[in-house]
């Protein structure tokens, strides 16, 4: 039950998106240290400064330009791979990273709003250049992007991940909430069979804490650029930690309230 509400949301193309356009800057992850040896990222680096080449002739300020590389057009990208890796996992299937229609269409279906935003009458008015120059940045390059096969063997824990984010494991995990309810409710409550399973799945709730602190500290490895997954595998072990606690509060009030009953009704029958 745990883990059918904690990850209830968090392999969602809302809640990626979400933490992608708050947490992701597309700038530092281009330039990050990690793709220097990339000869696809460095080339497509050297397109992006083709970009700039534009505040010559337009008089714009870098700055305004680096607007349109942290838009909702590179975002929209990185949401795009992102949901296919993470689809990739959840089903255990292979697919294409991305694709040059793909990016296309993010570039024809958000860049009216980019420059609305920036807001820069130079740039609407040469917005097919703009266009032009975006669409050329990645072109050439999808070809040669790697299949999610490729990418899954450098996924660290990929196993553990595809366990605990696979829609099947979610639903064998259902059934078996529900076979427990049901075979509760066949043993009329049985306070000692109850008893029992709360002392188990608090002991089982401690090793899920030792869980939490080894995926805590795995997290804090991200940083810089890549905080952005830090920040969504803290959700996933925060969700976690709430809903351990909260079944634990039950179970510890329940053990203590059984206790003191217990307590109450030998000394009245003592009397």
């Amino acid at each position: 039950m745990v883990l059918n509400l904690s990850t209830k949301n968090v392999v969602k193309e809302k809640y990626i998106s979400e933490q992608i356009n708050k947490n992701v800057s597309i700038i530092q992850l281009i330039y990050s240290k990690s793709f220097d040896k990339n000869e696809e990222i460095v080339d497509i680096r050297k397109k992006i400064r083709r970009l700039y080449t534009v505040n010559s002739f337009f008089n714009v300020d870098e700055k305004q330009l680096d607007r349109i590389i942290n838009s909702k057009i590179f975002k929209d990208t990185f949401v795009k791979i992102s949901m296919n890796i993470i689809n990739s996992i959840k089903d255990n299937s292979d697919c294409p990273i991305f694709n040059i229609d793909d990016y296309n269409y993010i570039v024809d279906n958000n860049i009216d709003r980019v420059l609305d935003e920036i807001n820069i009458d130079v740039l609407k008015n040469n917005k097919e250049t703009i266009v032009k120059i975006l669409k050329d940045i990645y072109d050439n390059h999808f070809d040669d992007i790697p299949n999610t096969k490729d990418v899954k063997k450098y996924i660290k824990g990929y196993n553990i991940i595809h366990f605990v984010t696979n829609e099947n494991i979610r639903i064998i995990l259902i059934i078996l909430d529900i076979i427990c309810l049901i075979t509760l409710v066949l043993i009329e409550y049985n306070i000692s069979v109850l008893l029992t399973l709360s002392k188990i799945i608090i002991c089982c709730t401690g090793m899920f804490i030792i869980t939490n602190i080894i995926v805590y500290t795995y997290s804090m490895s991200f940083i810089n650029e890549w905080s952005f997954i830090k920040h969504i595998i803290n959700y996933y072990n925060n969700t976690i930690i709430y809903y351990e606690i909260i079944f634990n509060t039950f179970l510890i009030l329940f053990i203590i309230t059984y206790k003191i009953v217990k307590k109450a009704y030998k000394e009245k029958i003592s009397l």
